[in-house]
């Protein structure tokens, strides 16, 4: 238990054991002050310090109903999956593979031509309704019309036996199993692709000895995780690229790990033996147990959302839950057999020993929507744009159009299908509404008004939020009262009692400070919920200050996309220091120091890393580990400055310049790109027109980078005149230039603001232009690319994030063949330009027409280019989302 820092080793031990050895009591997770218990408060080490475990209520869910279905058959079934309510697959062993089209009322059997009966199945998953791959021992399928034919691979002798598979594309596939038939001495992970001609590629990793992996998920092409047997667990990442990373993390417990379900990279479930379930909300950084009141073997795991999850195991066992595991109860089988999978779509089903199918009916209701909270009011100054955004229920999918207008008026329909609206830039006051529907009916919204104004509140101050446990669990009346003595800053507490904030919270304000010495959970506050709204936030423009322990390894740690996207300056810390330390400032000339020259900190700090683009602007003079870190969104200060914070000197002015320095950079923005120039005399030009069509001047910021990414090379700053704009060579827009191709990121407060490039090559005359880019997405098509003697085409991709990005490119002719597929990545902020050729694919050539599919694991942008053989004619062409 954390806060016991006092205690010797011995009883921290003998704690930890009496905790293992008890698997049905667990640690709450509320504590400061009186009335509280301990366990979610974060201390310096104290002897007095004591705590308590207690064991929580019963759960109180609802018994669901599951019906036996009719299998036809009497062999083992391992895996089931449905593309839909109607539609599904169920694998098993003596080769059995069955298919229902009719929710599983009838189950019908299919023929994989050419696989014996020791050919058993293991696993079975589509990607969509057309394409699948199934797996066992000795044998992986494909099929990529739906079941009606199967591409197969088998094989014999001392070779890996698969237990689990999970295809990542069309080509691409994970598996884990145990070495060889006959023995049980090594795990293997292994890459399966089929290639062009349907052979079948695998690239394994055989990893440690003594431990058999069970079960693989992956929530996107590049990361994923593995569990086995003796408690262990794996993340995988750079999934495609050719040297995966494996990451072991700690479970806790040695028992036998069988199945495990991520809902994104950060909420997760794992099932195994003795009735063990694990859950982590920080992408497996911990992993902590649930009580399932069960001690029977578990097997699979499957969630719908964050609450609505059930459990398979031994002896027919069906757990359920509705609160995201907090509780599990016993759902009836009616079977004594051994159940090996579960899974749902709206309906469920589950599988195992004897051929047993079962179905659980209408988990999700047929729920038209409601508003939860109507985009809110908000004042803004005049020239700005703010974030209008909504929250609503009802059975997915729900659709949102944004109208401008009184709530019903729908003649001014604006946005995009999205549950916020970036408004445009503002210069009198304006109303908004939202409809959202889905296939059950409609809601609408409230009317929000924008009001603008040209002085006062918005337009000379700062809205700062504050949001932590710790002000319903501690005291932090030292922090507010620090921030609230500087006039210019306007300083609101968010009351816990009101749950996790949602981004129509956050939206009115300019910069959001967090930090904890209390557990996130222990205020009702969900730490990964409020992550990935925090993300959203960022991504619209607001900012961040962030303190302990955010960065924490355990449970005190945040959550959500905003650590696991790296929004942070800093990384995961490792450990707690608890001496005191002196600041040690590194960039004195930076605003977030002015007037900064002493912090002395009694309380103590954590050793977090800077993440790669961030620039750290001091240390701990002692430790060495970093103090204060930032990027262009987040200030990052390892230290407490919220409740039990204890601090002398300049922590105040250092938090103001923090803020101020934030704010005056966080209105909400728009990006677009320049994904390609070259600028070279005699060679290449490339010339960047503007266009501000809007009655105010508008700001254009342009930030140009190399092709190998990084940090920007060179940064600019243009007014555009209202009605106006410019046109001139990309050279000529920046003070210093050293480049002779690259891209260029345009920063706009609004998307009014157009743009074009003009492409020119000199030595032929030849010309194309391009307008500027909005477009990102983790898939882009490149409709049509050429390769014939007088035509060639090239494609060029820019990474506009700060985390490298791995990508496959995949080639297909227009009857739906698959050229060839190759892997490779970007780095931050990095570009990628290749002509299309035979040698990509590593094939003696190229069909004369085909396109191309990009599919990766972040956010690309990009276009493509055909030029004539002698360059006379160029044709440039932005890429294409879309989205399975």
């Amino acid at each position: 238990m954390k806060e016991h820092r006092g205690y010797s080793v011995g009883l921290i031990g003998c704690l930890l054991l009496f905790v293992l050895m008890v698997p049905a009591l667990s640690v709450p997770t509320g504590r400061s002050g009186a009335g509280h218990d301990e366990t979610a408060v974060r201390h310096r080490p104290d002897p007095a310090m004591t705590g308590k475990l207690a064991e929580p209520d019963a759960a109180g869910l609802a018994n669901g109903t599951w019906t036996a279905q009719t299998s036809g058959t009497t062999h083992d079934l391992r895996c089931v999956h449905f593309t839909s309510d109607n539609e599904g697959w169920a694998v098993g062993t003596e080769n059995t593979l069955l298919h229902t089209l009719d929710g599983g009322v009838t189950w019908t059997p299919v023929t994989v031509s050419g696989l014996t009966a020791d050919k058993g199945f293991q696993a079975v998953r589509f990607l969509d309704a057309n394409v699948g791959w199934a797996g066992g021992p000795q044998c992986v399928v494909r099929t990529r019309n739906g079941g009606s034919s199967w591409d197969k691979v088998t094989w014999s002798g001392s070779v890996p036996v698969l237990y689990r598979l999970f295809p990542l594309s069309e080509s691409t596939a994970w598996g884990v199993g145990r070495d060889t038939l006959a023995s049980m001495q090594a795990y293997w992970q292994v890459r399966y692709t089929f290639n062009p001609d349907n052979s079948l590629s695998q690239q394994y990793w055989t990893n440690v000895s003594s431990t058999v992996l069970l079960d693989v998920f992956f929530v996107d092409t590049n990361t994923g995780w593995a569990v086995g047997t003796n408690g262990k667990i794996i993340k995988i990442t750079n999934a495609l690229g050719a040297s995966p990373t494996f990451t072991d993390q700690a479970s806790g417990t040695t028992e036998g790990l069988r199945g495990i379900i991520m809902l994104d990279a950060n909420t997760g479930w794992i099932a195994g033996t003795s009735g063990t379930i694990l859950h982590t909300t920080n992408g497996g950084g911990t992993w902590n147990p649930q009580t399932s009141n069960t001690a029977e073997d578990l097997d699979k795991v499957h969630f719908i959302d964050a609450l609505n999850g059930w459990i398979v195991g031994d002896g027919g066992t069906i757990l359920a839950t509705t609160d995201g595991g907090v509780n599990w109860a016993p759902e009836t089988s009616g079977t004594g057999q051994w159940l090996r999978w579960v899974h749902f779509v709206n309906d469920g089903w589950a599988v195992g020993q004897e051929g047993v199918i079962l179905k659980r009916s209408g988990t999700v209701t047929e729920t038209p929507p409601s508003i939860v909270t109507s985009p809110q009011n908000v004042t803004i100054c005049s020239g700005d744009s703010t974030l209008l955004a909504v929250s609503a229920t009802g059975t997915p999918p729900l659709h949102y159009q944004w109208y401008q207008g009184s709530t019903g008026d729908t003649s001014t329909p604006v946005g995009a299908d999205s549950s916020s609206y970036q408004t445009p830039a503002l210069t009198a006051t304006t109303t908004y509404w939202v409809r959202v529907s889905n296939s059950f009916g409609d809601a609408d919204s409230a009317a929000a008004t924008v009001t603008v104004v040209t002085s006062g509140g918005p337009c000379d101050s700062c809205a700062v939020l504050l949001v932590s446990p710790d002000s319903s669990l501690g005291d932090i009346s030292q922090l507010v009262n620090d921030l609230s003595a500087y006039e210019d800053l306007d300083v609101t507490v968010w009351d816990n009692a009101d749950g996790t904030p949602v981004l129509n919270d956050l939206v009115p304000y300019g910069v959001v400070v967090i930090g904890n010495n209390t557990q996130w959970g222990a205020a009702g506050l969900d730490a990964a919920a409020f992550g990935n709204i925090l993300a959203d936030y960022i991504d619209a423009g607001g900012a961040v200050v962030e303190s302990l322990y955010v960065q924490s390894f355990d449970a005190w740690g945040f959550g959500g996309t905003y650590l696991s996207g790296g929004y942070s300056p800093f990384t995961t810390a490792s450990l707690d220091n608890w001496d005191p330390d002196d600041l040690a400032i590194l960039e004195p000339g930076h605003p977030v120091l002015e007037a900064v020259s002493t912090v002395h900190d009694n309380f103590g700090h954590q050793d977090p890393g800077v993440r790669g683009g961030a620039e750290q602007l001091a240390d701990w003079a002692d430790s060495d580990y970093p103090a204060i870190a930032v990027n262009d969104r987040v200030v990052a200060l390892n230290m407490l400055i919220f409740n039990d914070a204890d601090w002398t000197g300049d922590v105040p002015r250092l938090l103001y310049n923090a803020i101020k320095w934030l704010c005056s950079t966080s209105s909400p923005g728009i990006e677009s790109y320049l994904p390609h120039f070259a600028q070279e005399d005699g060679a290449w030009l490339t010339e960047l027109t503007l266009a501000n069509p809007t009655n105010t001047p508008q700001d254009v910021t342009l930030e140009v980078y190399a092709e190998a990414g990084g940090a920007p090379v060179s940064t600019a700053t243009h007014t555009l005149a209202a009605h106006g704009g410019l046109s001139q060579p990309v050279d000529e827009l920046f003070d210093s230039w050293e480049l002779t191709g690259g891209w260029i990121r345009l920063r706009t407060a609004t998307d009014a603001v157009k743009g074009i490039m003009k492409f020119t090559g000199l030595f032929s005359d030849a010309t194309s232009s391009l307008p500027t880019v909005y477009l990102t997405a983790p898939r882009l098509v490149f409709p049509l690319m050429e390769s014939t003697a007088w035509w060639m085409s090239a494609f060029a991709l820019v990474n506009p994030g700060d985390s490298p990005v791995t990508f496959s490119v995949y080639a297909y002719t227009f009857d739906g063949t698959l050229v060839g597929s190759f892997n490779d990545s970007l780095a931050e902020n990095g570009k990628y330009v290749r002509f299309l050729s035979a040698d990509l694919f590593g094939l003696v050539s190229l069909p004369e027409k085909m396109f191309v599919i990009i599919e990766a694991n972040g956010a690309l942008t990009g276009f493509a280019l055909t030029l004539s053989s002698d360059y006379t004619e160029i044709v440039a062409v932005p890429a294409v989302a879309y989205q399975e």
